[in-house]
Protein backbone atom coordinates (compact mmCIF):
# COMPACT_ATOMS: atom_id res chain seq x y z
CA UNK A 1 0.00 0.00 0.00
CA UNK A 2 2.77 2.32 0.66
CA UNK A 3 4.12 2.47 -3.07
CA UNK A 4 0.82 3.81 -4.22
CA UNK A 5 -0.20 6.26 -0.97
CA UNK A 6 3.87 7.53 -1.85
CA UNK A 7 3.27 8.08 -5.62
CA UNK A 8 0.00 9.73 -5.08
CA UNK A 9 0.90 12.36 -2.60
CA UNK A 10 4.10 13.13 -4.45
CA UNK A 11 2.81 13.89 -7.77
CA UNK A 12 -0.23 16.10 -5.99
CA UNK A 13 2.06 18.15 -4.17
CA UNK A 14 3.75 18.88 -7.18
CA UNK A 15 0.53 19.95 -8.54
CA UNK A 16 0.35 22.21 -5.73
CA UNK A 17 3.83 23.81 -6.21
CA UNK A 18 2.45 24.45 -9.92
CA UNK A 19 -0.80 25.51 -9.10
CA UNK A 20 0.30 29.65 -9.22
CA UNK A 21 1.57 28.99 -12.81
CA UNK A 22 -1.29 26.86 -14.43
CA UNK A 23 -3.22 28.89 -17.04
CA UNK A 24 -0.54 31.77 -16.80
CA UNK A 25 2.16 33.25 -18.09
CA UNK A 26 5.50 34.84 -16.17
CA UNK A 27 9.06 35.24 -16.25
CA UNK A 28 9.53 31.32 -14.43
CA UNK A 29 7.30 29.75 -16.99
CA UNK A 30 9.41 28.34 -19.24
CA UNK A 31 12.09 26.98 -16.67
CA UNK A 32 9.18 25.25 -14.68
CA UNK A 33 7.90 23.85 -18.24
CA UNK A 34 11.44 22.97 -18.44
CA UNK A 35 11.32 21.24 -14.90
CA UNK A 36 8.01 19.56 -15.47
CA UNK A 37 8.61 17.92 -18.38
CA UNK A 38 11.63 16.41 -17.07
CA UNK A 39 9.61 14.88 -14.12
CA UNK A 40 6.28 13.54 -15.92
CA UNK A 41 8.29 11.59 -18.06
CA UNK A 42 10.45 10.20 -14.54
CA UNK A 43 7.26 9.39 -13.79
CA UNK A 44 5.85 7.39 -16.66
CA UNK A 45 8.89 5.52 -16.51
CA UNK A 46 8.42 4.67 -12.35
CA UNK A 47 4.26 3.97 -13.10
CA UNK A 48 5.96 1.61 -15.87
CA UNK A 49 8.17 -0.43 -13.86
CA UNK A 50 5.98 -0.34 -10.93
CA UNK A 51 3.35 -1.93 -13.61
CA UNK A 52 5.57 -4.40 -15.43
CA UNK A 53 7.56 -5.44 -11.66
CA UNK A 54 4.41 -6.21 -10.04
CA UNK A 55 3.53 -9.94 -8.64
CA UNK A 56 1.41 -11.91 -10.40
CA UNK A 57 -1.21 -11.32 -7.64
CA UNK A 58 -1.53 -7.56 -7.85
CA UNK A 59 -4.64 -6.80 -9.63
CA UNK A 60 -7.72 -8.76 -9.72
CA UNK A 61 -7.68 -10.31 -13.18
CA UNK A 62 -4.02 -10.63 -13.61
CA UNK A 63 -3.35 -14.18 -12.22
CA UNK A 64 -5.84 -15.08 -14.72
CA UNK A 65 -3.99 -13.59 -17.42
CA UNK A 66 -0.86 -15.16 -16.22
CA UNK A 67 -2.55 -18.91 -16.25
CA UNK A 68 -3.56 -18.15 -19.96
CA UNK A 69 0.00 -17.56 -20.97
CA UNK A 70 1.26 -20.40 -18.80
CA UNK A 71 -1.72 -23.09 -20.18
CA UNK A 72 -1.10 -21.87 -23.45
CA UNK A 73 -5.07 -21.10 -23.71
CA UNK A 74 -4.91 -17.08 -25.15
CA UNK A 75 -5.71 -17.80 -28.79
CA UNK A 76 -8.70 -19.43 -27.59
CA UNK A 77 -9.76 -16.51 -25.17
CA UNK A 78 -8.82 -12.78 -26.63
CA UNK A 79 -9.46 -10.51 -29.30
CA UNK A 80 -6.40 -10.79 -32.79
CA UNK A 81 -3.90 -7.92 -31.03
CA UNK A 82 -3.51 -9.19 -27.41
CA UNK A 83 -3.36 -12.62 -28.74
CA UNK A 84 -0.49 -11.19 -31.22
CA UNK A 85 1.34 -9.59 -27.62
CA UNK A 86 0.62 -13.26 -26.29
CA UNK A 87 2.33 -14.90 -29.00
CA UNK A 88 5.48 -12.70 -28.86
CA UNK A 89 5.86 -13.15 -24.53
CA UNK A 90 5.31 -17.43 -25.47
CA UNK A 91 8.19 -17.14 -27.97
CA UNK A 92 10.89 -15.91 -25.72
CA UNK A 93 8.63 -18.33 -22.69
CA UNK A 94 8.47 -14.79 -20.66
CA UNK A 95 4.98 -13.37 -19.19
CA UNK A 96 6.75 -10.28 -18.37
CA UNK A 97 6.98 -9.47 -21.81
CA UNK A 98 3.44 -9.46 -22.02
CA UNK A 99 2.57 -7.07 -19.12
CA UNK A 100 6.11 -4.94 -20.62
CA UNK A 101 4.20 -4.56 -24.09
CA UNK A 102 0.41 -4.14 -22.86
CA UNK A 103 1.68 -1.37 -19.86
CA UNK A 104 4.30 0.37 -22.20
CA UNK A 105 1.41 0.98 -24.63
CA UNK A 106 -1.49 1.92 -22.29
CA UNK A 107 1.30 4.75 -20.30
CA UNK A 108 2.54 5.74 -23.81
CA UNK A 109 -1.25 6.43 -25.11
CA UNK A 110 -1.63 8.97 -22.26
CA UNK A 111 1.48 10.06 -22.53
CA UNK A 112 0.68 11.10 -25.85
CA UNK A 113 -2.61 12.40 -25.07
CA UNK A 114 -1.60 14.77 -22.25
CA UNK A 115 1.25 16.07 -24.55
CA UNK A 116 -0.79 17.26 -27.21
CA UNK A 117 -4.33 17.54 -26.08
CA UNK A 118 -4.00 18.40 -22.39
CA UNK A 119 -4.97 22.08 -21.06
CA UNK A 120 -1.92 21.45 -18.63
CA UNK A 121 0.40 18.57 -18.52
CA UNK A 122 0.74 18.35 -14.61
CA UNK A 123 -3.06 18.70 -13.75
CA UNK A 124 -3.77 16.03 -16.07
CA UNK A 125 -0.98 13.64 -15.42
CA UNK A 126 -2.31 14.07 -11.21
CA UNK A 127 -5.64 13.11 -12.73
CA UNK A 128 -4.51 9.97 -14.38
CA UNK A 129 -2.91 8.51 -11.44
CA UNK A 130 -5.39 9.85 -8.53
CA UNK A 131 -8.81 9.25 -10.35
CA UNK A 132 -7.50 5.76 -10.33
CA UNK A 133 -6.98 5.43 -14.21
CA UNK A 134 -3.75 4.14 -14.38
CA UNK A 135 -4.44 1.27 -11.59
CA UNK A 136 -7.60 0.34 -13.87
CA UNK A 137 -4.99 -0.95 -16.02
CA UNK A 138 -3.71 -3.40 -13.32
CA UNK A 139 -6.95 -5.20 -13.67
CA UNK A 140 -8.47 -4.67 -17.09
CA UNK A 141 -5.47 -5.07 -19.40
CA UNK A 142 -7.31 -5.63 -22.29
CA UNK A 143 -10.40 -2.97 -22.35
CA UNK A 144 -7.62 -0.56 -20.79
CA UNK A 145 -5.81 -0.46 -23.93
CA UNK A 146 -9.11 -0.85 -26.36
CA UNK A 147 -9.88 2.92 -24.12
CA UNK A 148 -6.56 4.10 -24.83
CA UNK A 149 -6.88 4.07 -28.55
CA UNK A 150 -10.31 4.77 -28.52
CA UNK A 151 -9.57 8.35 -26.56
CA UNK A 152 -6.69 8.91 -28.97
CA UNK A 153 -9.66 8.78 -31.85
CA UNK A 154 -11.95 10.92 -30.05
CA UNK A 155 -9.44 13.66 -29.57
CA UNK A 156 -8.73 13.37 -33.21
CA UNK A 157 -12.94 13.98 -33.77
CA UNK A 158 -12.24 17.85 -31.53
CA UNK A 159 -11.33 19.00 -35.26
CA UNK A 160 -14.76 17.70 -36.56
CA UNK A 161 -13.64 17.38 -40.18
CA UNK A 162 -14.37 14.48 -42.32
CA UNK A 163 -10.85 13.10 -42.10
CA UNK A 164 -11.32 13.37 -38.47
CA UNK A 165 -14.25 10.79 -38.91
CA UNK A 166 -12.22 8.15 -40.76
CA UNK A 167 -9.59 8.10 -38.28
CA UNK A 168 -11.99 7.72 -35.50
CA UNK A 169 -13.27 4.83 -37.12
CA UNK A 170 -9.88 3.21 -37.63
CA UNK A 171 -9.16 3.91 -33.87
CA UNK A 172 -12.36 2.17 -32.89
CA UNK A 173 -11.22 -1.16 -35.09
CA UNK A 174 -7.65 -0.66 -33.38
CA UNK A 175 -8.81 -0.60 -30.01
CA UNK A 176 -11.51 -3.71 -30.85
CA UNK A 177 -8.59 -5.88 -31.82
CA UNK A 178 -7.80 -5.25 -27.94
CA UNK A 179 -11.14 -5.48 -26.47
CA UNK A 180 -14.58 -6.14 -28.60
CA UNK A 181 -16.75 -4.58 -26.73
CA UNK A 182 -14.89 -1.04 -28.22
CA UNK A 183 -17.40 -1.58 -31.26
CA UNK A 184 -20.00 0.26 -29.56
CA UNK A 185 -17.18 3.62 -29.73
CA UNK A 186 -18.69 3.96 -33.33
CA UNK A 187 -21.29 5.24 -31.51
CA UNK A 188 -19.65 7.88 -29.65
CA UNK A 189 -19.96 10.09 -33.24
CA UNK A 190 -23.22 11.49 -32.00
CA UNK A 191 -21.68 12.50 -28.24
CA UNK A 192 -19.86 15.49 -30.23
CA UNK A 193 -23.38 16.75 -31.50
CA UNK A 194 -24.68 17.57 -27.51
CA UNK A 195 -24.82 20.98 -26.69
CA UNK A 196 -25.39 20.95 -22.91
CA UNK A 197 -27.57 22.84 -20.66
CA UNK A 198 -26.97 23.74 -16.90
CA UNK A 199 -30.68 22.18 -16.76
CA UNK A 200 -29.30 19.06 -18.55
CA UNK A 201 -26.92 18.36 -15.45
CA UNK A 202 -29.50 19.08 -13.30
CA UNK A 203 -32.16 16.64 -14.95
CA UNK A 204 -29.24 13.77 -15.27
CA UNK A 205 -28.88 14.19 -11.84
CA UNK A 206 -32.40 13.49 -10.52
CA UNK A 207 -32.19 10.53 -13.33
CA UNK A 208 -28.91 8.95 -12.32
CA UNK A 209 -29.94 9.31 -8.82
CA UNK A 210 -33.31 7.25 -9.32
CA UNK A 211 -31.91 4.45 -11.63
CA UNK A 212 -28.94 4.06 -9.06
CA UNK A 213 -31.66 3.36 -6.10
CA UNK A 214 -34.40 1.63 -7.97
CA UNK A 215 -34.44 -1.55 -9.76
CA UNK A 216 -36.97 -0.48 -12.64
CA UNK A 217 -34.35 1.53 -15.01
CA UNK A 218 -31.71 -1.39 -14.28
CA UNK A 219 -34.00 -4.18 -16.00
CA UNK A 220 -34.68 -2.03 -18.98
CA UNK A 221 -31.52 -1.76 -19.61
CA UNK A 222 -30.48 -5.18 -19.18
CA UNK A 223 -32.47 -5.99 -21.78
CA UNK A 224 -31.52 -3.92 -23.84
CA UNK A 225 -27.90 -4.94 -23.71
CA UNK A 226 -29.11 -8.29 -24.34
CA UNK A 227 -29.19 -7.62 -27.47
CA UNK A 228 -25.84 -7.36 -28.43
CA UNK A 229 -24.97 -10.58 -29.66
CA UNK A 230 -20.90 -10.63 -28.40
CA UNK A 231 -21.25 -10.05 -25.18
CA UNK A 232 -24.55 -12.41 -24.85
CA UNK A 233 -22.34 -15.14 -26.50
CA UNK A 234 -19.04 -14.28 -24.46
CA UNK A 235 -21.18 -14.41 -20.95
CA UNK A 236 -23.11 -17.44 -21.98
CA UNK A 237 -22.26 -18.80 -18.73
CA UNK A 238 -22.88 -16.03 -16.68
CA UNK A 239 -25.74 -14.51 -18.01
CA UNK A 240 -27.26 -13.34 -14.32
CA UNK A 241 -24.05 -11.79 -13.54
CA UNK A 242 -23.20 -9.86 -16.01
CA UNK A 243 -27.02 -8.62 -17.43
CA UNK A 244 -28.24 -8.15 -14.18
CA UNK A 245 -27.96 -5.89 -10.68
CA UNK A 246 -25.50 -8.07 -9.33
CA UNK A 247 -23.69 -5.37 -6.61
CA UNK A 248 -25.03 -3.56 -4.02
CA UNK A 249 -24.75 -0.01 -3.50
CA UNK A 250 -25.64 2.26 -0.82
CA UNK A 251 -25.67 6.24 -0.42
CA UNK A 252 -22.15 6.02 0.76
CA UNK A 253 -21.32 4.71 -2.59
CA UNK A 254 -22.93 7.01 -3.93
CA UNK A 255 -21.40 10.37 -2.42
CA UNK A 256 -18.63 10.17 -4.99
CA UNK A 257 -21.22 10.67 -7.49
CA UNK A 258 -23.21 13.47 -5.62
CA UNK A 259 -19.49 15.59 -5.06
CA UNK A 260 -18.98 15.48 -9.40
CA UNK A 261 -22.33 16.31 -10.14
CA UNK A 262 -21.94 19.24 -7.69
CA UNK A 263 -18.57 19.85 -9.50
CA UNK A 264 -20.23 19.79 -12.77
CA UNK A 265 -23.05 22.06 -12.14
CA UNK A 266 -20.07 24.55 -10.74
CA UNK A 267 -18.87 24.33 -13.92
CA UNK A 268 -21.55 24.83 -15.92
CA UNK A 269 -22.23 28.30 -13.64
CA UNK A 270 -18.99 29.46 -14.26
CA UNK A 271 -18.62 28.44 -17.54
CA UNK A 272 -21.76 30.74 -18.28
CA UNK A 273 -21.19 33.87 -16.08
CA UNK A 274 -17.38 34.13 -17.48
CA UNK A 275 -18.16 33.33 -20.91
CA UNK A 276 -15.54 30.93 -21.09
CA UNK A 277 -15.66 28.72 -24.07
CA UNK A 278 -15.42 24.68 -22.99
CA UNK A 279 -14.94 21.69 -24.97
CA UNK A 280 -18.11 20.22 -25.26
CA UNK A 281 -17.33 17.17 -26.46
CA UNK A 282 -14.98 16.25 -22.86
CA UNK A 283 -18.22 17.48 -20.86
CA UNK A 284 -20.71 15.24 -23.30
CA UNK A 285 -18.45 12.64 -22.31
CA UNK A 286 -18.18 12.99 -18.60
CA UNK A 287 -21.92 13.87 -18.56
CA UNK A 288 -23.24 10.15 -20.20
CA UNK A 289 -19.70 8.80 -17.86
CA UNK A 290 -22.16 10.64 -14.64
CA UNK A 291 -25.72 9.37 -16.72
CA UNK A 292 -24.11 5.19 -16.22
CA UNK A 293 -24.56 5.25 -12.82
CA UNK A 294 -28.06 5.12 -13.05
CA UNK A 295 -27.32 1.82 -13.66
CA UNK A 296 -24.28 0.90 -11.37
CA UNK A 297 -23.91 -2.74 -10.53
CA UNK A 298 -24.82 -4.42 -13.99
CA UNK A 299 -21.30 -5.65 -15.02
CA UNK A 300 -21.79 -4.93 -18.48
CA UNK A 301 -23.01 -1.32 -17.82
CA UNK A 302 -19.84 -0.56 -15.76
CA UNK A 303 -17.54 -2.25 -18.01
CA UNK A 304 -19.04 0.00 -20.78
CA UNK A 305 -18.78 2.88 -18.69
CA UNK A 306 -15.03 2.25 -18.65
CA UNK A 307 -14.84 3.84 -22.15
CA UNK A 308 -15.89 7.09 -20.89
CA UNK A 309 -13.59 7.00 -17.47
CA UNK A 310 -11.16 9.42 -19.37
CA UNK A 311 -13.58 11.92 -19.88
CA UNK A 312 -12.60 12.87 -15.83
CA UNK A 313 -8.93 14.17 -16.48
CA UNK A 314 -9.91 15.68 -19.32
CA UNK A 315 -12.77 17.12 -17.34
CA UNK A 316 -11.03 18.88 -14.38
CA UNK A 317 -7.89 19.57 -16.54
CA UNK A 318 -10.08 21.81 -18.70
CA UNK A 319 -12.16 22.93 -15.47
CA UNK A 320 -9.08 24.08 -13.27
CA UNK A 321 -7.34 25.36 -15.83
CA UNK A 322 -10.14 27.61 -16.88
CA UNK A 323 -10.69 28.61 -13.03
CA UNK A 324 -7.06 29.56 -12.26
CA UNK A 325 -6.36 31.41 -16.03
CA UNK A 326 -10.02 33.49 -15.60
CA UNK A 327 -10.19 34.02 -11.41
CA UNK A 328 -7.40 36.98 -11.64
CA UNK A 329 -8.93 40.19 -11.25
CA UNK A 330 -9.34 40.74 -7.77
CA UNK A 331 -7.17 39.22 -4.91
CA UNK A 332 -10.50 37.82 -4.15
CA UNK A 333 -10.94 36.46 -7.25
CA UNK A 334 -7.76 34.27 -7.38
CA UNK A 335 -8.33 33.23 -3.86
CA UNK A 336 -11.69 31.79 -5.27
CA UNK A 337 -9.88 30.05 -7.99
CA UNK A 338 -7.02 28.30 -5.63
CA UNK A 339 -9.91 27.26 -3.27
CA UNK A 340 -12.28 26.10 -6.53
CA UNK A 341 -8.94 23.88 -7.65
CA UNK A 342 -7.84 22.63 -4.62
CA UNK A 343 -11.73 21.70 -3.41
CA UNK A 344 -11.04 19.31 -6.69
CA UNK A 345 -7.94 18.14 -6.35
CA UNK A 346 -8.34 17.00 -2.66
CA UNK A 347 -11.79 15.19 -3.37
CA UNK A 348 -10.08 13.29 -6.11
CA UNK A 349 -6.98 12.79 -3.85
CA UNK A 350 -9.19 11.45 -0.93
CA UNK A 351 -11.24 9.05 -3.12
CA UNK A 352 -7.94 7.57 -4.35
CA UNK A 353 -6.78 7.00 -0.63
CA UNK A 354 -10.22 5.59 -0.41
CA UNK A 355 -9.98 3.17 -2.97
CA UNK A 356 -6.23 2.16 -2.07
CA UNK A 357 -7.66 1.55 1.58
CA UNK A 358 -10.87 -0.48 0.17
CA UNK A 359 -7.78 -2.12 -2.16
CA UNK A 360 -10.54 -1.58 -5.29
CA UNK A 361 -9.30 -3.99 -8.46
CA UNK A 362 -7.55 -5.89 -6.09
CA UNK A 363 -4.00 -3.89 -6.31
CA UNK A 364 -3.30 -4.15 -2.36
CA UNK A 365 -0.66 -5.78 -1.46
CA UNK A 366 2.05 -4.44 -3.38
CA UNK A 367 4.35 -7.33 -4.01
CA UNK A 368 7.17 -7.54 -6.91
CA UNK A 369 7.37 -10.64 -9.30
CA UNK A 370 8.44 -13.97 -7.68
CA UNK A 371 7.57 -16.50 -9.87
Amino acid sequence: MFIYLFIGTIIFFYWIFNIPYIGRFNSKKYYLTTLNEFFLRCLYCILLIIAVTRGVEVGTDYTLYYNFFYNKLFNENFDTFVIWIYSVAHHFEEFRIFTLITSFLFLFIFYLIQKNYSYDKVTFTTLFVISYLYYFSFNGIRQALAMGFLWLGIMILRSNKVKSYIYFLLFVFVAAQFHISAYLGVFFVFINKINLRINYIWFGFIFTSIGYFTPILKERISTLLMNFDFYVNKYSNNLEFFFESSKEKGIIEYMPVVIQFSFFILWMIIKHRKQLQGTNIIENYYFIYLLLYSAAGIEAVDRFQVYFYPSIIFFYDMFIFHVLKHFVKTKREVFIGYIIAISIMLFWFSYYILRIVQNTNGIVPFSTWDL
